[in-house]
């Protein structure tokens, strides 16, 4: 984990579950976000098990979840539609782009390409809001074959 900003939005989510309130939360992404790849979309994929875990670890029967993920979409997409995706009431705002914006950077130059610009863009916009959540980033390294691990196989 590495800290890019300002952590008081983060202080304050987790300073609300640690009083017993409840927080909100919001989920941006492509197919990762959405379940893709388990066996059981929506119940099976990351952003249930992160749901689950906030509402057995700090029980709350408010706590709210908005799944704003979309197979094959990019933070360019969301970004331009920001509120249709994040609403602006939300605690903390997990973002998961990797997969769908590297192939939509795919044989650009890898610091300056239009997925970075529209990543950054998404990014600025949730911190520009009167009251910013808290921003993770989530990066997921798909394997598909064509990397090989180290070690023994």
């Amino acid at each position: 984990m590495s800290n890019g900003g300002d952590m008081q939005p983060l202080h304050r989510a987790l300073a609300k579950l640690l009083k017993g309130d409840a927080i909100s939360m919001g989920f941006a992404g492509g197919s990762v976000t959405i379940g893709s790849g388990t066996p059981n979309f929506s119940l099976d994929g990351y952003v249930s098990q992160v749901f689950d875990w906030v509402n057995q670890t700090f029980p709350h029967t408010k706590h709210k979840l908005v799944n704003g993920g979309m197979g094959g979409i990019t933070s360019g997409y969301i970004a331009n539609c920001l509120d249709h995706f994040i609403p602006v009431d939300l605690d903390i705002v997990f973002l998961e782009f990797t997969v769908n914006d590297y192939f939509s950077a795919k044989g650009l130059p890898a610091m300056e390409n239009s997925a970075r610009r529209r990543f950054e863009r998404l990014i600025r916009a949730l911190l520009q809001r009167p009251d910013p959540p808290a921003i993770i980033l989530l990066h997921w390294q798909p394997n598909r074959g064509r990397l090989p691990l180290a070690g023994r196989e």
